[in-house]
């Protein structure tokens, strides 16, 4: 009864807790574990709609959950948490003071600082590069004119809003969470615009409760190998229970490699195999530096010149069906526009793609690389010709090598030291160019791993297929694909000894080979054995 009521009608339960409880200053905390409480199993959580922009969708002041990226963390706000109702004052928060008529007379309510709280207001968006199967279980894409598109990563459309929250919270801009409140329309809260200019009206969250996201987004994935038991037994079924789950891991691995390798890079599993270990590598430590590698796949069959726009690569396609986000470049045309090709050149100021976030008149406008950690970025060179880079793409070049070497990214502030602040990133990136004699990236040649795509002699293959020409496995294997994959993507793996001394030995053992040339195998190189093999 207590959850229909809440679904029903939030804002009255909201009231009842209130005058169950009086005017104690830890309100906001109390209805926070109220409702957190109410919700906490997952079908609960289910029976709360998910937030549609349309008009139509949701009543006023409905409660809605919304999955979403924080992409600014905005300057707190005074709201007034206590209102005069019939001589008695009653709850303001969550937006209940913007409903009702204040019958206290001149400014007594503001003059009694006792009646005014502070909260937080964060902007929230779509989860960029959120993969399509991902949808349907908790987020919408927008159909609509998106709010704000200048604080979206993305050239595309999504769902944008303003969220405030009544009690103390930890999130961080690119950090996702699913936020569960009470859906108003309001003006925007923010000191970006002249005294003579209205702010914009904006969808608007009072949140209830959070629930944090983990790297793949929806919960409910293992490591693979936590599935399987540890313990140690002299018992034989117990035993052979153990070695058949280890052996169908790995059987379920190698098909999934052999679909990728198949279906998009020519029948290559050696190269479908370091496509699998990068997509699910992630940040395992910051001090020592042990950070996602960088492929480079070359040889790639590039598309023609006269092909506009550039078509997706298939391996792009097949990502999208086993990661929880993707997103993907075509370079040199990316670094500074979204269309292809640029309608002018220059591109003019207002199309002009930025890699960093940056503030514009205290509004934080967000860039390409703003992503969630685990987020996959692949990235196609195609058309590539010789000259100088415009400004624009150079300076965003600079900044996409910067990630890869530190997996963070400069945030620019007009004010702050050096130009602005370092957030850290987690995005995995696997570039796919014809590479030429070196074998290397035009644009990022210093990529951890560089491998050339082999191709069975006379063998043909589609490399930009489109989605619905995809060839597909059972839908019941797909997902045991996803399982593979977003487990591994979460799990924690340890470096045995005798494999540590392995990779040791090979290094100094060619090293030792090229001990005519030293420079072609550095410490750098054992580092990132060592990394690989985690």
């Amino acid at each position: 009864m207590a959850r229909s009521n809440a679904l029903a009608d939030p804002t009255k339960v909201l009231q009842e807790l209130y005058a169950e409880r009086g005017t104690a200053d830890d309100f906001p905390s109390h209805a926070t574990a109220h409702f957190d409480q109410l919700f906490a199993a997952e079908d609960a959580l289910q029976q709360i709609p998910v937030l549609n922009v349309s008009s139509q969708a949701h009543a006023p002041r409905s409660l809605v959950q919304f999955r979403g990226m924080v992409q600014d963390t905005m300057s707190p706000e005074v709201y007034m948490a206590k209102v005069p109702v019939n001589g008695e004052k009653q709850l303001g928060g969550w937006g209940i003071a913007d409903t009702i008529t204040i019958e206290s007379p001149g400014d007594e309510l503001t003059d009694d600082y006792s009646n005014l709280k502070e909260r937080s207001v964060l902007w929230v968006v779509s989860v960029p590069g959120e993969s399509e199967w991902l949808r349907e279980n908790g987020s919408i894409q927008s159909e609509t004119a998106p709010t704000r598109p200048h604080k979206y990563p993305l050239h595309s459309s999504h769902l944008g809003l303003q969220v405030k929250t009544y009690i103390p919270h930890k999130l961080k801009s690119t950090e996702v969470a699913n936020f569960v409140g009470i859906l108003t329309s309001e003006e925007l809260s923010t000191p970006a615009f002249d005294a003579g200019t209205s702010p914009p009206t904006v969808p608007t969250l009072h949140v209830l409760f959070t629930r944090s996201a983990p790297r793949t987004i929806v919960s409910g994935y293992k490591f693979p190998m936590e599935v399987v038991p540890t313990t140690t037994t002299e018992n034989t079924d117990i035993v052979q229970s153990i070695e058949s789950a280890r052996l169908e891991i790995t059987r379920l691995r190698e098909e999934l490699i052999l679909w990728l390798a198949e279906e998009a890079l020519g029948g290559d599993r050696e190269a479908a195999e370091w496509v699998l270990l990068v997509t699910t590598s992630r940040v395992q430590s910051r001090h020592p530096e042990i950070i996602p590698p960088s492929l480079t796949i070359s040889s790639f069959p590039l598309p023609p010149s006269t092909t506009s726009p550039t078509p997706t690569p298939t391996l792009h396609h097949l990502l999208r069906l086993l990661l929880p986000s993707t997103v993907h470049l075509n370079f040199p045309v990316n670094l500074h526009s979204w269309d292809d090709p640029p309608p002018t050149n220059p591109v003019p100021e207002s199309k002009l793609v930025h890699f960093a976030p940056h503030s514009e008149n205290e509004d934080l406008h967000s860039g390409v690389l703003q992503l969630p950690a685990g987020t996959v970025l692949t990235v196609l060179e195609a058309n590539v010709r010789e000259g100088a880079l415009p400004s624009k793409a150079a300076e965003n070049l600079h900044t996409l090598r910067h990630m890869l070497r530190t997996q963070t990214l400069q945030y620019k502030f007009p004010y702050a030291p050096g130009n602005g602040f370092e957030f850290q990133t987690d995005i995995p990136c696997i570039v796919l160019c014809d590479g030429g004699k070196s074998g290397k990236s035009v644009f990022l040649p210093d990529n951890d791993v560089h491998v050339r795509l082999k191709v069975d002699g006379g063998r043909v293959f589609d490399a930009y297929k489109a989605s619905k020409d995809l060839v597909l496995p059972p839908a019941d294997k797909l997902e045991l694909f996803r399982k593979l994959v977003c487990g591994t993507m979460i799990g924690t793996s340890k470096v045995t000894p005798d494999v540590a001394q392995y990779i040791q030995d090979d290094f100094v053992k060619e090293r030792t080979e090229r001990s005519s040339r030293p420079d072609t195998v550095t410490p750098q190189d054992l580092m990132l054995r060592m990394n690989l093999v985690r």
